[in-house]
């Protein structure tokens, strides 16, 4: 009986991938020598890029006393206007949720009211810009695993497909992560991942179940010194390779339905021979 050799080759790949998130940096412009110093101090931005379903905090401090304050930011023909909470005596607050209602580009602030004046920004120098959403990342899927796991914007949601068919939809935590339980997949399925956020979709990832199962063979003709062929069962289009003294002496592709036979030549009586079995993975047994 020709003896089995088990070969397992593994291999590993790290990827690190990391998901845009608002910049934390905070945006400050006095107001000195002009129009404003007699009514704005500054104004801080918590960021000056975002996207979809992320949230930018407004602070404003003001030199007078006053109790209404909004802000007026423009992108072309798009307006979107801000009222601030007061907080303080010359303090306000505010935050901008960024919805669909919002198109991509540049907002610049365009101009403060305070209480019942209305100040026009001589120049445009407060802005946040509005960005497409980031692809989502994917953990490495095997036909062993049996989670989906990825990240995305905080708070939000993933749509998880099968090929094209829909098969979850996932929320993600306050970190971005997503989690869905899964039965194992058939190797080389196609699973892509969606991020939705305010309505508004990311471009996919796609990704590819791996393989990660060694192929077995189930079962291996007697060989004898009359033999011309090695006959036996495996996983279905592996490839079957013959070694006699680490020298190849046949292969050949199992059928679709896990049948193998292998053409070699006579060998020598009490010879022995290596049968390797190759998936498309390129695992062994």
């Amino acid at each position: 009986m020709p003896n089995k050799i088990i070969w397992m080759l593994l291999g590993m790949l790290l990827i690190l991938i990391l998901i845009p998130k608002a910049n934390a940096t905070t945006f400050k412009l006095n107001f000195n020598n002009n129009e404003f110093s007699n009514y704005i101090d500054h104004v801080n931005l918590s960021t000056t890029k975002s996207t979809y379903g992320q949230t930018i905090e407004i602070g404003l401090t003001t030199k007078k006393r006053g109790e209404k304050v909004s802000l007026s930011f423009l992108n072309g023909t798009n307006r979107k206007d801000i009222s601030l909470i007061k907080t303080s005596k010359n303090s306000f607050s505010g935050k901008i949720k960024i919805t669909s209602s919002f198109i991509r580009g540049e907002y610049k602030l365009d101009s403060i009211r305070f209480d019942h004046q209305n100040l026009v920004m001589p120049d445009k120098k407060i802005s946040f810009t509005i960005l497409d959403l980031p692809t989502p990342t994917i953990d490495q899927v095997t036909n062993q695993s049996t989670t989906i796991k990825g990240l995305f914007l905080s708070n939000s949601q993933v749509e998880i497909y099968d090929d094209s068919r829909l098969i979850n939809t996932v929320i993600t935590n306050d970190k971005g992560e997503f989690n869905d339980a899964i039965k194992p997949l058939k190797e080389f399925t196609k699973i892509s991942i969606i991020g939705v956020s305010e309505g508004i979709k990311s471009k996919p990832i796609t990704v590819i179940v791996k393989d990660s199962i060694a192929p077995s063979i189930t079962s291996l003709s007697t060989i004898t010194d009359q033999s011309q062929n090695v006959t036996g069962r495996s996983e279905p289009f592996a490839t079957v390779k013959v070694y006699m003294n680490e020298n190849l002496i046949g292969n050949n592709t199992v059928s679709s339905t896990g049948k193998f036979t292998v053409k070699i030549s006579k060998q020598k009586a009490n010879s022995i021979l290596k049968v390797i079995v190759l998936d498309q993975s390129k695992k062994s047994e």
